[in-house]
């Protein structure tokens, strides 16, 4: 189900007045790797929704990862280089 279909629900089901929607931005979207576009969180399926933001929570503690061993590295060579009153 998508996710617009469920905010509809959401709305219908608690009794809210048409002045009190969940406003979710239209705006908001998310970068498909296999359409290669970006689309509308809105337009998602539920399920893709949670595996895309599973996806790039592993995706950003990876990235993260990656570029503390990079710091890692130059703080290293750094040392390396004071130690040998290189610098």
């Amino acid at each position: 189900m998508k996710v617009r279909e469920l905010i509809e629900i959401a709305d219908a089901s608690v009794g809210l007045v048409p002045t009190t929607p969940i406003h979710i931005d239209e705006n908001l979207t998310y970068f498909s790797q296999s359409k290669g576009e970006e689309i509308s969180i809105l337009d998602m399926d539920i399920n893709h929704v949670a595996r895309a933001l599973n996806k790039s929570k592993h995706y950003d503690v990876d990235n993260i990862k990656r570029m503390l061993s990079r710091v890692r590295v130059l703080i290293n060579s750094i040392e390396e280089e004071l130690d040998n009153g290189t610098r």
